[in-house]
């Protein structure tokens, strides 16, 4: 979306983050960059990744108390030996003057979520993430994810939060995956 608010499908089905908020598209050379730093374990790439997101922060990031972040398994971590979204964090929230709240979500083990449908993402994550023991009670905690592709697993962590007594968790991703009609809003101009 453009402008702030929320696309008819949230507002048909209602997510549990109160708002998201998303620097750039998950197209090139931003997934390239992403792409490089998860599959090919070049952390080169993390400070501009989160410098990208500094040059157009959301405005309610000042108003968050903390935040946190979408932990790895422990088999991702012992693969890939970090955690993109833990390294991000940390560096947003040194640059902001925000704190850092590790250990706000715990990760269960489970299967990665890149390559499966909504459905199967919801299915996914049902108990893959769980609340910490954290008390939120009254904060406004901000998620620092790097892909948002359908949601859910913002939405289940989220959730977590709230259980510890978050009152509003937003999201702030580097990229979301646009719908796949987005690619087919353009019509090649016929004219000479």
């Amino acid at each position: 979306m453009t402008s702030p608010g929320r696309c008819g499908r949230c507002q048909q089905q209602p997510p549990a983050f109160d708002y998201s908020y998303c620097s750039f598209l998950y197209q090139s050379p931003v997934s390239l960059w992403i792409k490089r730093c998860k599959d090919q374990q070049q952390v080169i790439w993390l400070p501009r990744l989160s410098g990208l997101m500094l040059t157009q922060p959301p405005d309610t990031v000042q108003q968050a108390d903390a935040i946190t972040f979408i932990p790895s398994s422990r088999r991702k971590l012992f693969r890939r030996g970090f955690n993109i979204t833990e390294i991000m964090a940390r560096r947003l929230a040194k640059q902001l003057g925000i704190p850092l709240i590790r250990n706000a979500l715990l990760k269960a083990p489970g299967h990665d979520q890149r390559g499966l449908s909504a459905q199967q993402r919801q299915k996914n994550l049902r108990d893959s993430l769980q609340p910490g023991k954290q008390n939120l009670r009254g904060m406004h905690i901000l998620i620092i994810e790097d892909v948002i592709t359908t949601g859910a697993t913002a939405s289940a962590a989220a959730k977590a939060l709230k259980r510890q007594g978050a009152d509003i968790v937003g999201i702030w991703a580097l990229a979301r995956t646009p719908p796949p009609q987005w690619h087919n809003t353009q019509t090649p101009d016929s004219s000479p």
